[in-house]
C-alpha cells in the first residue's frame, strides 16, 4: 500500500532530514531585524542550533507514552545508538537508507500494533466512530496524535492532508480492509516516519550569566 502526502508537506520533510548530516554551528550576532544579541556583543559563543535525532529510549518513551506501546520498537528495530559517551551527539547521526529503512518498518509495526484491537486503540483513540466515514473523529484523532508526536498543535493544512487518508477506509478497494482504523494506521504510519517526530531542535538563548544559556522547553 503506497500513500503520497503533498508535495509541500514532503519537500519539508526532506529538508529537515538533510539538516541531520551534520546541522550545528554559530549563530549570526544581529536577528532579522539587524539587532546584536547580548552574548555577540559581549564577544560570547552564541550557541549553535543542533537538530538531534532520538536516541532509542527516547523514541519507545513517546511511543509507549502515547500509544501504550510498551515492546521497545526502537531498540528492536533500528540501528545501535552510538555512545561517545553520549547517545545523541549529532555529529555520529548521519542520515542513512539503512536507518530509514528501518524506521518504515518500526512504523509500519508500531502502527499495526496500534490499531489490532479495541483494547490498543483505547489506549490513543479520543473518540469513537461511528463508521469508516466518520470524518469528526478522524480529524481530532490526527489532531491528538499530531500534536503528541511531533510535540506541537497541527496547522489546518496539515490536518487536511493527513485527512486525505481516510479514503483509504471507505473505498472499495479488495486489497485494503475499508475500515476506520486502517486510515488510523497510515497516519500513525506518516507521524512516526515523519523528520519531526525523530529528531528535536535544540537551540539557547542569552542570559545575564556569562557563558550560560536557556534551553528552550
Amino acid at each position: 500500500m503506497r500513500f503520497r502526502l503533498p508535495v509541500r508537506r514532503r519537500t519539508a520533510s526532506f529538508a529537515l532530514i538533510l539538516l541531520t548530516a551534520g546541522c550545528g554551528g554559530t549563530i549570526a550576532g544581529a536577528d532579522a531585524n539587524g539587532n546584536v544579541s547580548t552574548a555577540a556583543a559581549a564577544g560570547q559563543p552564541v550557541p549553535g542550533v543542533m537538530v538531534r535525532r532520538l536516541s532509542q529510549s527516547e523514541l519507545d518513551n513517546t511511543l509507549e507514552d502515547v500509544l501504550g506501546d510498551n515492546t521497545r520498537p526502537a531498540q528492536r528495530l533500528l540501528i545501535e545508538d552510538e555512545y561517545k559517551p553520549y547517545d545523541n551527539d549529532y555529529r555520529l547521526q548521519q542520515a542513512s537508507r539503512a536507518y530509514t529503512d528501518a524506521v518504515r518498518e518500526m512504523a509500519k509495526a508500531v502502527a499495526t500494533r496500534a490499531t489490532s484491537t479495541a483494547q490498543t486503540r483505547a489506549a490513543f483513540m479520543p473518540c469513537q466512530p461511528t463508521g469508516a466515514g466518520d470524518t469528526a473523529c478522524f480529524r481530532q484523532t490526527i489532531t491528538v496524535l499530531g500534536r503528541r508526536l511531533l510535540r506541537r498543535p497541527l496547522a489546518t493544512g496539515e490536518v487536511d492532508a493527513y485527512a486525505t487518508l481516510q479514503k483509504f477506509a471507505t473505498e472499495n478497494n479488495p486489497v485494503v480492509k475499508p475500515d476506520f482504523f486502517t486510515a488510523v494506521g497510515l497516519v500513525l504510519r506518516a507521524l512516526v516516519q515523519d523528520p519531526e517526530f525523530l529528531h528535536r531542535v535544540e537551540g539557547g538563548r542569552a542570559t545575564s550569566t556569562p557563558q550560560v544559556f536557556a534551553l528552550g522547553s
